[in-house]
């Protein structure tokens, strides 16, 4: 509980009637109260599906003097929540095997009790903040198919998941042909554009080979495997 600060407002009134001047005075008390700021961040910043968790880190001030509550969804898009008043929770959603992937609203209110000096005077001040979890799926696949044949479907060949969460920043492609020969390199696939793309290597019909390695805030992933190229 904090003791807010009293200030004391002062009205002088003046008042001059046949050369008689009359003054009247009135104070009042003024009570501050600081309004709190409620703020946090958490850990990893972007959970996995497989370990779909984190631990919050409340950054909210003036930290030593307020009051807590969390309003965590157990499902995304809930209007359900789990509560909690610890300070910095840790969190796992779901039930190994769940699917939890997806958004998640998570609210922290911070409360501050405050008295007015000399006074039973007491005030509660509140603030609110919402940041949006997401749980990604970071299992990369890597299909063995790709037909470049311009229809708009399928025309590259991509490691399904690697640029929609990101999870896997640091990365290296290498295609082969059958022959060994590379005929595509890129380092740290960052968008779809980066794939590889037959067409732009002049790749015909056949068999390829890939080479794959990441790592990233969940370990490191090596995949090697086979890529059929086939515009038919």
């Amino acid at each position: 509980m904090l003791i807010a600060p009293t200030t004391l407002l002062s009205v002088a009134v003046t008042s001059a009637i046949d050369g008689v001047t009359c003054i009247d005075t009135i104070s009042q008390p003024v009570y501050i109260f600081r309004t709190p700021n409620a703020e946090f961040d958490w850990n990893p910043p972007v959970p996995a599906l497989d370990n779909p968790e984190v631990t919050f880190h409340n950054t909210s001030s003036p930290f030593d003097s307020l009051t807590y509550l969390w309003r965590i969804p157990p499902q995304a898009g809930s209007l359900d929540y789990d509560t909690t008043s610890e300070v910095n929770p840790f969190y796992h959603w779901g039930q190994d095997g769940d699917n939890m992937e997806g958004d998640y609203d998570v609210q922290l209110i911070a409360y501050w009790f405050q008295t007015a000096t000399d006074t039973t005077i007491h005030h509660v001040c509140t603030d609110t903040t919402t940041h949006t979890v997401t749980i990604t799926n970071d299992f990369l696949q890597f299909p063995n198919l790709v037909t470049p044949n311009g229809d708009g479907n399928n025309d590259i060949w991509k490691v399904v998941n690697l640029v929609e969460f990101g999870n896997f920043p640091t990365n290296e492609l290498w295609i082969f042909n059958q022959w060994g020969v590379e005929v595509y390199h890129v380092r740290d696939i960052h968008e779809d554009s980066d794939f590889w793309d037959p067409n732009a290597t002049n790749s015909p019909d056949g068999t390829y080979y890939f080479r794959f390695s990441a790592r990233g805030p969940y370990g490191i992933v090596k995949q090697n495997g086979i890529i059929e190229v086939l515009r038919k």
